[in-house]
């Protein structure tokens, strides 16, 4: 199943415009592809006052590209619906604009939205969104994402986010393997009054972040919201390289970060900061605003301009590899090559070693064979 450009009325809607609820939309296929702006939508819309209606989609593999969207949105009281995806072969999110979404406007609240895949590709400017927008006091929806293997690349993004009174919303990730690259972010934050959401990453193997950054931020001056918090939760691996980790606050708290892992790798020092940090509002002012990247220096923070710090807690056995290399001499080392270059062409019985292993093919025909070999 397609929707692209060039299909006349391709895209798929339930949207409500009075006090009625609006209709769930129910998709079952192996494959679906929504390309060149077209849209599966479910939103309550100016004026309406009932609740927007649900997306459910049971498929194979799903692909947006080119502006291609899956929304659920409310304009005003009416709530906002789940959009619930289970994609048993994948899911790829492909240029900007390529979203999932599910928006507030008014003093309804968002919906939800539910990821359950084996693997969620994001690169190219891509997102999955909740937030609140036009200084709505409704609160954003939630974010779970359930992705055996998450990558967003180039600009990517996981976000929730409140411009007004409401709060941003959790985002929870459940992975064996996350990596984040080239200025892709996992955020849930406030722009208003209200609490940033928090973030919480369970992760089995890997968490990788080269030039990202997980960021529960309350960032404007004026806001009084506090910092979400983070929490990483337990990579056997976890790679901060030139990348943040950031919970601070404006005048509010600033939110606690926690991370537990096996083995924390930064190859480039990081700073640990507390208290009145004077880069971080220009910074990320520039960064969320302006889509600049990320510094060369990475760092974990949960401070608070005016307010009070948060805490940072980090259980892990901490590596910095840069230590551990060794600059090799300028000369090579004298080696000694062998004397004969024919030795294997001499006539006189040459001694032969042999490394076996059970249950494997021989090395060569004239090898012994292992399978019934006991040694």
């Amino acid at each position: 199943m397609t929707l692209k450009d060039g299909c006349e009325d391709c895209g798929i809607s339930s949207d409500t415009y009075s006090d009625y609820h609006g209709g769930k939309i129910d998709i079952k296929v192996e494959e679906l592809k929504i390309t060149d702006l077209n849209v599966i939508s479910v939103a309550s819309t100016e004026n309406a006052t009932g609740n927007g209606g649900h997306i459910n989609l049971e498929i194979g593999q799903l692909t947006l590209k080119n502006g291609g969207m899956i929304n659920a949105s409310t304009s005003t009281s009416g709530n906002g619906g789940n959009i619930t995806i289970n994609a048993n072969r994948g899911i790829s999110l492909i240029g900007k604009d390529s979203r999932i979404s599910n928006s507030v406007g008014d003093s309804g609240r968002g919906g939800n939205i539910f990821i359950k895949t084996p693997r969620l590709d994001m690169m190219d400017e891509s997102a999955v969104q909740t937030g609140g927008f036009n200084l709505s006091t409704g609160d954003a929806g939630d974010i779970e994402i359930d992705a055996d293997y998450l990558k967003l690349d180039d600009l990517s993004t996981i976000i929730s986010s409140s411009a007004g009174g409401g709060r941003s919303g959790n985002i929870i990730i459940y992975s064996i393997d996350t990596e984040l690259k080239q200025s892709s972010s996992i955020q849930s934050l406030s722009i208003g009054n209200a609490n940033g959401g928090n973030i919480t990453a369970h992760v089995r193997n890997r968490l990788y972040l080269e030039d990202s950054g997980i960021i529960a931020n309350a960032m404007l001056p004026e806001s009084q919201g506090n910092g979400g918090n983070i929490t990483i939760s337990k990579p056997q691996l976890f790679v901060l390289d030139k990348s943040q980790i950031l919970a601070s606050a404006e005048n509010g708290k600033g939110g606690n970060i926690t991370i537990s892992a096996n083995h924390f790798i930064h190859p480039y020092p990081y700073y640990q900061e507390g208290g009145n940090v004077q880069f971080e509002e220009a910074y990320l002012l520039n960064f969320f605003f302006e889509g600049t990247g990320f510094e060369e220096t990475s760092k974990i923070n949960a401070s608070s301009i005016f307010g009070k710090d948060g805490e940072v807690w980090i259980n892990a056995s901490e590596e910095d590899i840069s230590r551990g290399l060794t600059r090799l001499p300028y000369e090579p080392l004298n080696i000694k090559l062998l004397t004969s270059r024919c030795s294997g062409f001499q006539e006189e019985d040459v001694s032969t070693f042999f490394i076996t292993s059970r249950d494997t093919l021989p090395l060569t025909p004239d090898s012994f064979r292992t399978g019934n070999y006991f040694p």
